[in-house]
């Protein structure tokens, strides 16, 4: 690409580069956060020479039916990203792409497969969690300091069905 800017010749040159994906790609599960896995990695070449954008895709082992994250979501330079809404209690596949951030060059390949189980569901830890700790004791401490409305928020969360 050559720009002329009042008599001068500027040239301007863009590599159309492919890089290696991603590395070291890492999943947590995190057991506060059934519906979510935090995904990090490490960048193919340091920042202050190539700086990249990337792209993540995941699905459920054995589906083959892949999800990408939206491209807005990925755009920056950063090193991890939580991937959401996702069915607790399952097995992920996920995989991260980079390419430069202009949008010039190719994408690399995917890197490798890295799988993670996302927790079982937080809301059923917790009702199950509540129901431990209710005890005769507390529920007479409760009575007596007259917190009515609090021992039928209780109630109403033990007699649920777990």
């Amino acid at each position: 690409m050559i720009i002329f800017l009042q008599s001068l010749m500027v040239c301007v040159t863009f590599f159309a580069v492919k890089t290696n994906p991603p590395s070291d790609v890492n999943i947590i599960s995190e057991n506060t956060f059934s519906r979510t896995l935090l995904v990090s990695w490490k960048h193919p070449i340091h920042e202050t020479i190539v700086k990249l954008k990337y792209n993540i895709r995941f699905c459920t082992v054995g589906s083959g039916d892949w999800t990408e994250v939206p491209p807005n979501d990925t755009e920056s330079s950063k090193e991890s990203f939580r991937l959401q809404n996702l069915k607790p209690d399952m097995e992920h596949v996920v995989q991260v792409r980079c390419m430069h951030y202009t949008g010039y060059g190719y994408w690399s390949d995917w890197s490798a497969n890295t799988t993670a189980r996302t927790p079982e569901d937080s809301e059923k830890y917790l009702r199950s969690s509540i129901i431990t700790c209710l005890t005769a004791p507390l529920l007479t401490s409760i009575l007596a300091l007259g917190q009515r409305s609090m021992l039928t928020i209780i109630t109403t969360v033990t007699t649920r069905e777990v």
